[in-house]
């Protein structure tokens, strides 16, 4: 009888180890999944982000807001903005005119050295100028009824988000234009910034999709706080039934 329960102590002591294994393994699983997306977290909150302007003031108001926009605190660019389509064959191509200051410094593009200059995302220039093209490549396209030539570069500092291209407009392009492109140091999770914005006199045109971007920044926080929990208990409670187990060990002996 002796040599059959010290046969069932010692089975139901591997099953205990094999728990404890599982809860550190678990421990350590959590740990490294919490560390990436905290990783990501801190990524995501270095990175700029854009906020489309529609001025609802005009004449003296609009001049007005437009002088305490520029002091507003994180701004790095503001830009008129124009939109087009330009084709070319059977391909069309969405085309954001901004100035030639705001490339510069939001995307780092540069002076365009002539004036009709595209600078577009890898897969939008693979789909209008060809698969293997050799960035930058000079063609002729048509814009409404007329033929133009332009150049036409691959870049990899522009937004990952853009599905077209941009090119420089200037004073006269783009004077009157309907909307204000402003970029911004780091995103304003509290939305502080969206009601300066509204304050001075503009409407947040793409409004939704900040708001859906710090969604999802929030929920990722959450598992990466929801991480950490798990790490933390799987942790205890390891080390707690390892203990437990030693003691019972102890007494054994």
């Amino acid at each position: 009888m002796k040599g059959i329960r010290e046969f069932f102590w010692m089975r139901r002591q591997r099953g205990k180890v094999k728990v404890v294994l599982l809860l550190f393994l678990l421990s350590a699983f959590s740990m490294i999944h919490g560390a990436k997306q905290l990783w990501e977290c801190a990524l995501g909150l270095g990175e700029p982000v854009e906020y489309l302007l529609q001025p609802s003031t005009s004449g003296a108001m609009l001049e007005r807001g437009l002088q305490e926009l520029q002091k507003l605190d994180g701004l790095v660019g503001v830009s008129g903005q124009r939109e087009y389509t330009i084709t070319r064959g059977e391909e069309s191509l969405a085309v954001t005119e901004l100035s030639a200051q705001y490339l510069d410094r939001c995307y780092g593009l540069g002076e365009p050295g002539f004036r009709r200059h595209f600078w577009l995302p890898s897969q939008a220039f693979s789909s209008f100028v060809g698969v293997g093209a050799v960035s930058p490549v000079h063609l002729t396209y048509r814009q409404e009824e007329e033929h133009h030539n332009g150049t036409f570069s691959r870049s990899e500092e522009l937004p990952r988000n853009l599905a077209g291209a941009v090119t420089a407009g200037d004073s006269e392009t783009l004077r009157g234009s309907p909307e204000l492109r402003v970029m911004f140091q780091r995103p304003d999770l509290s939305g502080v910034t969206a009601g300066h914005l509204e304050a001075l006199g503009f409407s947040v045109v793409n409004s939704q999709q900040l708001q859906l971007q710090n969604l999802e920044f929030g929920m990722l926080l959450t598992c990466c706080l929801y991480d950490l929990a798990v790490c933390i208990l799987a942790a205890i409670g390891g080390w707690a039934l390892y203990a437990l187990e030693l003691c019972s060990y102890e007494r054994k002996k």
